[in-house]
């Protein structure tokens, strides 16, 4: 499988340089001669003669570009009271620049509706002095005579390029010397993580997407409601459909950084790079069909790719997002085309080099076309740390591209970690490219960075340079990291014994952030180490229990809240408190088994806004492991959906015509569960629940599903018109072929009125998309708004 997924990789790359994701014939605007292209395009816009050709070919032809200018004076950023009050000034003067240029090209008044409207699909960046638009042949000579533009390039989609290689590079040492990546954050360009993954699902803490929408290439936005930009949750998720080429790498990739295995089973990593990092999911890659994908295996009908203008979207999100995250580093595992030089005009180098500036590190595959003297873009960029791939043996991978632009080179081959296999949240692949090297670099930066949080970015490659074990190869040597060794080359030195977990002590106890309303909040932690203070309470009265570490918790609204150490590696003892000292704790709660046979704990109170909560987490019998701390309660539901409750359920249509679907959309964000409401489909960790009400106006068979929505569903259909008395008729957790959505079919009678509830497994939320075929007009009786 890998040798197959290194193989088309190479072909689709391939397939960009030789220009055959750009699809059909296009002809030249009357008002341009079709045989010369002007002297401002031949000096400003790179590869020209290619892209006028294909602008001159067909009168109307748009393709997409990005269009770079000077960056424009900027105010000096200590003048502002606030680092956003500075972003927003850089942003207006950006913003401004593009006005100016953009005034040219579109007429009065339409920005607006050009940055909304696919005809044009504007899009703006706030910090990149550059705009990506739709551009025909007179468009394009506009711009490139625009006196303030100086680069413009065509925005071409490109695709996506733990357990033996972590020792490798030296990674127990650094866990040893508390160097975990702990406080810090990696934000993955990639198709998304799934988040619900055993590797992930404490891991990725903020998600985007973006996703160009563009009929010349057939590309469709993967976003959640099919937007082009967002931020909402589910955002970041990765792609499961088993007919999507592609789906799963940045699940992979991310669970290579930072992923953390809450079930760990036999041959399985435990951890990632970086095993006490967070994740920052972008997903940049839209969906595109078969004729885009230059060749696709048998069983794929589409793949994803990326264009130029939503990486720069991405690596823009991730700077706006600096002051909010400890960023260490981003991960780029994707490229294209050939380069022998540094590619310091390609349009995403001026926000790579602000993010450098920030102290983030971009880190970018070399990608995997055998080259011996050249890399991929945008690998080429000066200021990137690009890596190259070596396998576990310390030889160079013989896919992984290499020369002199290579900067460091990392365990790339067989690389074991998170993948999607259809709704499983467990199954790990080995994989191999370069694209799983560079993920083990963005790791180490965030790892070298909880020892030293003030070093630069090229203070911490440079370190990583001088420390590797030299990899050769086609007469050039390139440096294999040494993590732990770059460590004590900044300044470290050789740790003493283990004294304990970060939160080992009371005073040090770490904050549990309150979860959105009806969610759970998930933290994750080790007790190996931990030690009893003086003065400290035997936990669920277990004198045992000593290997204690502590959270705090402070609910912002009252009301019942469950603390659960389900997922725990070990017999754990739970104990929750309040108090502002060890030795002057007031029991609020406390369990040791949940009930015969489950060694996790679980404890539920009423609980008083504002009030701190104190957590224990220790082992019977002192026993160690991986802590997995599960709050749910606490937050305020102001922000409830519409249809939370059942009284004032959404009503759905039938489907207007017989072989025709009603489709409605919405999302259970926020959303809770009432009091006498049902435990729908069995499952009691689905508790966020949103009503619909449906009445058939003929008698037969209905089937109601979820598809399309981007979280994991609950599927619930009763009858009856009082929660307190609802009767199932049907309900589904996934159904066969659906992945993590759910269906379910009955026989509907006309006029009666059915109650649709949907929740999220895990109290999982995000966007809905209500699906419903039958019941229409015209096949029997119908009797308006009946109830039973």
């Amino acid at each position: 499988m890998v040798g197959k997924t290194v193989a088309l990789r190479k072909q689709l790359l391939g397939a960009i340089a030789s220009g055959l994701f750009l699809a059909g014939g296009m002809m030249a605007t009357p008002s341009i001669a079709a045989d010369a292209a002007p002297a401002a395009v031949a000096q400003k816009v790179e590869g020209h003669n290619e892209l006028w050709s294909k602008l001159t070919a067909e009168p109307g032809a748009k393709l997409p570009v990005i269009v770079q200018f000077s960056m424009p004076a900027l105010p000096d950023a200590a003048a502002f009271a606030s680092a956003k009050a500075a972003d927003d000034a850089q942003t207006k003067a950006i913003h401004a620049a593009q006005d100016k240029i953009l005034g040219a090209v579109l007429p009065s008044g339409t920005l607006s509706s050009a940055q909304s409207a696919e005809e044009r699909n504007l899009k703006r960046m706030d910090f990149s002095p550059m705009f990506g638009i739709l551009a025909d042949a007179d468009d394009l000579a506009k711009l490139a005579a625009n006196p303030n533009v100086t680069v413009i390039q065509e925005d071409v989609p490109v695709p996506p390029s733990l357990t033996q290689s972590l020792p490798l590079i030296q990674m127990p040492a650094m866990y040893s010397a508390g160097a975990t990546g702990n406080g810090y954050y990696v934000a993955v360009l990639d198709t998304g993580g799934r988040s619900s993954h055993q590797f992930l699902s404490s891991r990725i803490v903020s998600e985007a997407c973006y996703n160009t929408i563009n009929s010349t290439y057939g590309s469709t936005s993967r976003c959640p409601g099919g937007a082009q930009a967002s931020t909402a949750p589910g955002s970041g998720a990765d792609c499961t459909a088993s007919n999507i080429y592609g789906c799963g790498h940045g699940t992979h990739v991310a669970g290579t950084a930072a992923g953390f295995n809450t079930a760990p089973q036999s041959g399985q990593p435990s951890n990632g790079v970086a095993r006490d990092a967070r994740i920052i999911s972008i997903n940049i890659f839209a969906q595109f069909p078969a004729s885009q994908c230059g060749g696709l295996p048998a069983g794929y009908n589409s793949c994803v790719l990326t264009f130029t203008s939503d990486q720069i979207s991405g690596l823009e999100r991730v700077y706006a997002l600096r002051n909010t995250y400890n960023i260490a580093a981003i991960n780029m595992s994707l490229g294209g085309g050939q380069h022998f030089s540094n590619c310091d005009s390609d349009s995403r180098k001026p926000i790579i080099d602000q993010l450098k500036a920030a102290r983030i590190a971009t880190v970018i595959a070399a990608g995997n076309e055998y080259y011996t003297n050249s890399v991929g873009a945008p690998g080429c960029i000066s200021s990137a740390v690009t890596v190259g791939s070596a396998t576990k043996s310390d030889v160079k991978s013989d896919f992984s591209n290499w020369g002199t632009l290579i900067d460091v080179v990392a365990p790339g081959s067989s690389i074991v970690a998170s993948y999607i296999n259809g709704s499983s949240n467990s199954q790990f692949s080995s994989l191999s490219g370069t694209s799983m090297a560079s993920p083990h670099v963005a790791g180490a930066f965030a790892a070298i960075r909880t020892a030293h949080p003030n070093a630069t970015v090229d203070q911490i490659e440079n370190a990583l340079k001088s420390t590797g074990t030299g990899i050769s190869a086609h007469g050039v040597t390139k440096p294999r990291i040494n993590v732990n060794s770059a460590r004590l080359a900044l300044g470290g030195t050789t740790p003493p014994p283990p004294t304990g977990p970060a939160n080992n002590n009371f005073a040090n106890r770490i904050a549990v952030a309150v979860p959105a309303a009806g969610s759970t909040r998930t933290v994750t932690g080790s007790n190996v180490g931990a030690t009893a203070e003086t003065g400290e309470p035997f936990h669920a009265g277990r004198t045992g229990a000593r290997t204690s570490v502590w959270w705090r918790y402070t609910p912002t609204a009252s009301g019942s809240i469950t603390i659960t150490t389900a997922g725990s590696s070990f017999d754990t003892v739970l104990a929750v408190y309040t108090g502002s000292s060890v030795g002057a704790l007031s029991s609020v709660a406390s369990n040791d088994d949940v009930a015969s046979g489950n060694l996790q704990s679980s404890v539920t109170f009423n609980g008083t806004a504002g009030t701190q909560y104190q957590i224990a987490v220790a082992g019977y019998n002192n026993a160690t492991g991986n802590v997995r701390l599960n709050v749910t309660g606490g937050a305020a539901s102001t922000d409830r959906p519409p249809h939370d409750d059942f009284e004032v359920r959404r009503n759905v249509y039938p489907p207007s015509r017989v072989g025709s679907r009603r489709t409605v959309t919405s999302t259970n964000h926020y959303a809770t569960a009432q009091r006498f409401e049902p435990i729908h489909a069995g499952w009691a960790n689905a508790r966020n629940s949103v009503w619909y009400r449906f009445t058939p106006q003929s008698t037969g068979r209905v089937v109601i599903d979820t598809r399309g929505s981007d979280f994991d569903t609950i599927l619930a259909v009763y009858v009856r018109g009082s929660l307190r008395h609802l009767s199932e008729i049907a309900s589904n957790k996934d159904y066969r072929g659906f992945g993590r959505q759910s269906r379910v079919h009955f026989r509907a009678i006309a006029g009666r009125q059915y109650q649709i509830a949907i929740a999220g497994y895990g109290n999982r939320s995000g966007n809905i998309r209500l699906n419903i075929v039958g019941g229409e007009p015209g096949r029997g009786t119908y009797a308006v708004g009946a109830n039973s």
